[in-house]
């Protein structure tokens, strides 16, 4: 997966998710929290399949669900790497540092058995 943060802000994917995709920036950390959580669950099962299927097209290198919550169903079908923490949001954006040479992320990861623990994740850029 050639999935790079090429940027150091974080973005939330709220107006993705509600179909206003314009401004995303796909180089960007995406959050994905409670609110967009909330909101995905009162869509009806198309209309939620089609907000997920509508982040697929857009060159998003990674999500970051907060708050210890589970991906929707759909997420991890997507070719979007999918990582977890238990942080709420704003703690989860201001313990995300990204610079030129890496981004450092505390959080955890979904992977074949579940999520795993907690961690400090590098990658180089």
């Amino acid at each position: 997966m050639a999935n790079w943060i090429r940027s150091p802000r974080i973005q939330k994917l709220g107006l993705a998710l509600a179909g206003f995709t314009e401004y995303i920036h796909p180089h960007r950390v995406q959050i994905l929290g409670g609110s967009e959580i909330n909101y995905l669950q009162i869509l009806k099962p198309a209309a939620k399949k089609a907000a997920l299927d509508g982040l697929s097209g857009l060159g998003i290198c990674c999500i970051v669900i907060t708050r210890g919550l589970e991906p929707p169903e759909g997420l991890l079908k997507l070719s979007i790497p999918v990582l977890g923490t238990s942080f709420q949001s704003s703690v989860s954006i201001a313990r995300i540092t990204v610079s030129r040479s890496c981004v450092t992320v505390w959080i955890g990861s979904w992977g074949q058995e579940g999520r795993t623990s907690s961690t400090i994740w590098s990658f180089a850029g």
